[in-house]
């Protein structure tokens, strides 16, 4: 199931687009962000290193909010819409084994978008005073959040016929836990 969705998912012009759009909102955001002192002049301190670093974590947090339903919510829906569902599940693979191959290729393309984001992060990590470990670990926590979003989304697919309710379905539910 992993394989064929990764195939199908990835290989996708959408998939370019929306990388290419992911990575354009985010080097937008911290080029508006980046410190600009008097006649031209980069200011340097750790205090707008910081704050670069923030905004966008919290800017990358936000998108990834918004796009985990996107990709998961469709997953078990799309199967039933499609009226391949019921050959699914009397496939010889376990239901659980189908519901994680769904949820891991939904999840796969979106560490794909947060690991894009690296190079715009090492743009604030030049600045001075950032550690590495802060970054990781901002990355881990984007990672665990896109995994979370991407459970409730999933649950959200199996349990609604339609991937629009399943859609409005997972914003309700993730937004205000976002």
């Amino acid at each position: 199931v992993l394989t064929r969705e990764l195939l199908v998912n990835l290989r996708s012009t959408r998939s370019f687009v929306l990388q290419f759009v992911y990575v354009a909102a985010l080097g937008a955001l911290v080029y508006f962000a980046w410190p600009a002192g008097e006649e031209g002049l980069r200011q340097v301190s750790p205090g707008v290193s910081r704050r670069l670093f923030d905004l966008f974590f919290l800017g990358q947090f936000v998108l990834i909010a918004l796009l985990a339903p996107t990709f998961a919510a469709g997953s078990i829906t799309g199967e039933k819409e499609r009226k391949t569902y019921e050959i699914l599940l009397v496939s010889p693979l376990r239901p659980e084994t189908i519901l994680i191959g769904k949820l891991v290729s939904s999840l796969c393309y979106l560490v794909v978008l947060i690991l894009s984001s690296v190079p715009l992060i090492i743009l604030c990590y030049l600045l001075g005073g950032l550690l590495l470990s802060e970054i990781a670990r901002a990355y881990l926590v984007l990672i665990l959040s896109a995994g979370t979003f991407g459970l409730l989304s999933v649950a959200c697919s199996s349990v609604f016929q339609r991937t629009s309710s399943a859609l409005v379905v997972s914003y309700l539910v993730i937004l205000p836990v976002a």
